[in-house]
């Protein structure tokens, strides 16, 4: 779903004739790409969890380790989103390393940490709210459902708006 949204925003109108609908090989190199980042921002996440650790053990509150965390998430974020425009790109067929990601997005590295600390705070936001829930009814399971499908998408509405201003010079 994803991968066709980024196809559909990026593609001009005549190359969409066929549809949007991403081939089989374009939603295995997305799988791919998506699995390598995530192995990435998964080592880089090592040392950045272990200070939350030590701060939310040593005061015994969850609060004060959510604190520590919000900063060093935010971090991880903006280093994920700028090496995520490999993602829009392989779906429509430009292939873009993670050099050339990071290299395109350095125009606008203060821009896209300020929108990923917004998100991490509305996350951390969603957070506080759904831990209030009792979610172990279907009610709360669901609510946390539309929560994180909802994030993602905004996500990678944010994501498809960077590659077309960072890579294809479009105006927001």
């Amino acid at each position: 779903m994803i991968a066709a949204w980024h196809r559909y925003v990026l593609l001009a109108a005549d190359q969409r004739e066929g549809g949007f609908t991403p081939s089989a090989g374009i939603v295995i190199g997305y799988l791919g790409r998506s699995i390598l980042l995530g192995l990435l921002i998964g080592i880089l996440a090592i040392p950045v969890l272990i200070p939350v650790g030590i701060v939310g053990t040593a005061t015994g509150s969850v609060l004060a380790g959510s604190i520590v965390a919000v900063p060093l998430f935010a971090l991880l974020g903006w280093v994920l989103f700028r090496l995520s425009l490999i993602l829009p790109a392989c779906t429509i067929g430009h292939k873009m390393t993670l050099k050339e990601s990071w290299q395109a997005t350095a125009p606008y590295a203060r821009t896209i940490f300020g929108v990923v600390v917004l998100l991490v705070l509305i996350n951390f936001g969603f957070e506080l709210v759904t831990g209030a829930l009792p979610l172990a009814t279907i009610i709360g399971g669901l609510i946390s459902v539309v929560i994180s499908v909802l994030y993602a998408l905004v996500s990678a509405s944010i994501l498809t708006t960077v590659y077309g201003i960072a890579v294809e010079g479009q105006a927001l």
